[in-house]
């Protein structure tokens, strides 16, 4: 998972992106628990949706709800070394399937073993 610094050069995992793999993880689960095979929806209510929020699809209006979980970023239990691993990326080309030409990037990510701490609240 990507790496973010904050102003004061403190290493964090962003809320939003625990998030994003929390509600994948609940949408896959979500046919085991309510025995409903039918994938559900980003953009009307129903059991994940409820949790994490949907809006209406384009062109359509009304409706959506907030989320009600709230997660805070992630901060690492005991401080990390100041020279963090850097992994180099290539970005890739969707339709040939190859890497893109001039689409190189590295990427900051904590040593395997590191511990991340967070919270996060869910309103009623």
């Amino acid at each position: 998972m990507a790496l973010r610094r904050d102003a004061q050069g403190q290493v964090y995992i962003p809320g939003t992106s625990l998030v994003g793999l929390l509600r994948s993880a609940a949408e896959d689960l979500a046919p085991y628990v309510t025995g409903i095979q039918d994938p559900q929806s980003r953009s009307q209510p129903g059991l994940t949706s409820d949790l994490f929020g949907w809006s209406p699809e384009k062109g359509t209006s009304g409706g959506g709800q907030a989320a009600r979980l709230t997660m805070l970023n992630a901060l690492p239990e005991k401080a990390l070394p100041n020279i963090l691993e850097i992994r180099d990326h290539v970005g890739m080309d969707r339709k040939t399937g190859a890497a893109r030409k001039g689409l190189f990037y590295n990427r900051e990510v904590a040593p395997a073993n590191s511990c991340f701490k967070f919270e996060f609240y869910v309103q009623e």
